[in-house]
């Protein structure tokens, strides 16, 4: 047998996360093509920590860093002569979670 009920569900959301673009914006992640050294440029309104990840082709973590600004534009240097050749791409998730996604190649 078969009984009809029915349960009520609240949802509540306290944030949103990943949508404020105006305090995560102007990325820029050059040269592509690389060889040696990729230059990742960053503008963020607030202070904040980025955690900076790079993976390969295969979706192999091949570099994890933090990256930290005050508020205002900041840069991150990354030494790439130790991967191989081929397609990488980079997380770069912001301490609020908003993410960007980028990819790069390493040409020798």
């Amino acid at each position: 047998m078969c009984s009809l009920a029915s349960d009520t569900l609240q949802v509540i959301i306290d944030e949103c996360t990943g949508l404020d673009e105006a305090t995560f914006s102007g990325v820029k992640l050059y040269p592509v093509p690389a060889k040696d050294q990729i230059t990742i440029n960053y503008t963020s309104s607030i202070a904040t920590i980025f955690n900076i990840v790079i993976y390969n082709e295969f979706g192999q973590k091949v570099y994890n860093s933090q990256s930290k600004t005050n508020g205002g534009h900041g840069s991150h240097q990354i030494n790439i002569t130790d991967l191989p050749t081929g397609l990488y791409f980079v997380s770069m998730t912001r301490s609020s979670n908003q993410v960007y996604k980028s990819k790069f190649e390493i040409i020798r």
